[in-house]
């Protein structure tokens, strides 16, 4: 194959997250200050397993994470450090790169040190286990909040009467029933989400735009969608990801799959694997939920991401990975949140970075209404099945618009089937943050090749 740079920046909004993923829930204000990594010894490779690592240690490394994205060392080196969601972070410096989840033990996160994670160099060498813990700073005790699911089953008469209520409220979109929900359990369609959302509070939000925002994107059009751009469909077809909460691989590897399209100029279609993703993944939780950044950028980075054919899509969790290990892995050259690290997203930098390189993933919060769109450019309408509580789910936005009555949009592909919604997408307000989905995780830079 020839080799393809796909570009993936991580513009998540609101979450690109979604998050059934773990309990975790640290804040910026939680990891930022000064860190001792203890590291094992190094020397290994990519199937390094840092699960139940506990040492012995051979080297500590102190760090001082900064405002902005800014991290130093004690030898004198400036780097880079993003959160990624409540769930973790990463750290770039000194030719090398650490990454892991926040502790948690049941429901409490202890902001103050990490589960064992991975560093290695940044070309994919000299793997080791390490662990984190906060010396300097706040050190915090935070609890997730995960509401319960609902055991209820939807029926027909439910379907008809909530359809009713969502429709009577607004005239930007339209509801309608979907037979494949009767009698189902509003936990079950959960699962075609990420789960319920953590506590949100201190979390980023969309920066405001600015002047010099408006400058990057003063020569975009009015409306863009690469789903035709000069005739041509750059975009792969929609996917169902059924019972599973696995939209955050359909995220990335639907974003992959445009990038690759387009700087292969339609000369390469590839369907890449989410069911790789859950089976060989330690980023990720399976059909429990993951993270785009941790997948389109780091998996595909340091382990690469294959065809559908290496391991096609089963829906569920499989203990081990059944990957072809003859398939040929695609790897990211480089991967990054849009704005540079999470927090720093805005609507101008996500159209700016649709049009330069291609669909980008991105999350949301999904609440009840949104299961039943149509058509129409979809705003919450605050109707919400109780006790069923706000998800996360990731998706793509292919592009962008304006309808006839300057109401701005943009244009999302989902991962439910093509027999949901416009067709398996949808319209979503833009310009206001609609349910999270400007506040700051899209992908924005994968590179394959």
């Amino acid at each position: 194959m020839q080799s393809v740079i796909l570009t993936c920046v991580v513009a998540l909004a609101a979450i690109v997250v979604v998050q059934g993923d773990t309990p975790g829930n640290c804040m910026y204000e939680d990891i930022r200050g000064t860190w001792t990594f203890k590291i094992g010894k190094g020397g290994n490779n990519n199937t390094l397993d840092c699960s139940n690592f506990q040492g012995p240690y051979v080297e500590q490394y102190e760090i001082t994470l900064k405002y902005y994205a800014n991290v130093s060392d004690t030898k004198g080196n400036e780097g880079f450090w993003t959160l990624i969601y409540n769930q973790g972070f990463e750290v770039v410096i000194d030719k090398r790169k650490f990454f892991a989840f926040s502790k948690f033990v049941g429901r409490k996160s202890y902001c103050s040190e990490t589960l064992p994670g991975w560093a290695h160099n940044i070309d994919g060498t000299n793997w080791a286990c390490y662990v984190g813990q906060k010396s300097k700073g706040e050190k915090k005790i935070r609890y997730s909040s995960k509401g319960k699911t609902s055991r209820e089953f939807i029926t027909p008469e439910f379907q008809e009467n909530f359809v009713s209520a969502i429709n009577s409220v607004q005239n930007s979109w339209t509801a309608r029933t979907y037979d494949e929900f009767n009698y189902k359990t509003w936990a079950s369609l959960m699962q075609k989400t990420g789960g319920p959302v953590a506590d949100k509070s201190g979390l980023a939000k969309a920066q405001p735009t600015t002047p010099e925002l408006e400058d990057l994107v003063s020569d975009l059009p009015a409306n863009f969608d690469w789903r035709n751009v000069k005739g041509q469909n750059y975009v792969s077809p929609v996917r169902d990801q059924e019972a599973c909460g696995s939209c955050y691989a359909f995220a990335s590897m639907g974003m992959a799959e445009a990038r690759v399209r387009i700087q292969t100029k339609l000369s390469q279609k590839p369907i890449y694997s989410p069911q790789d993703v859950l089976e060989c993944s330690e980023y990720a939780q399976g059909c429990g939920g993951g993270f785009s950044y941790l997948v389109a950028g780091k998996y595909a980075q340091d382990f690469g991401i294959v065809e559908e054919k290496c391991n096609p899509y089963k829906g569920r969790d499989v203990p081990t990975c059944t990957t072809d290990p003859s398939c040929e892995r695609v790897r990211a050259k480089d991967y990054s949140y849009i704005g540079g690290f999470y927090g720093n997203c805005s609507e101008p930098a996500m159209r700016r970075a649709i049009y330069d390189r291609g669909p980008v993933a991105v999350g949301f919060e999904v609440q009840s209404d949104f299961f039943f769109y149509s058509e129409g450019i979809y705003q919450g309408t605050g109707i919400n099945f109780n006790p069923f509580v706000v998800t996360d789910h990731a998706v793509v936005i292919v592009g962008w618009g304006e309808d006839s009555d300057g109401k701005k949009f943009w244009n999302v592909k989902n991962s439910w089937g093509a027999d949901w919604g416009d067709h398996g997408y949808f319209k979503i307000a833009r310009g206001n943050d609609q349910q999270g989905i400007e506040s700051c995780a899209c992908e924005s830079t994968l590179i394959v090749g």
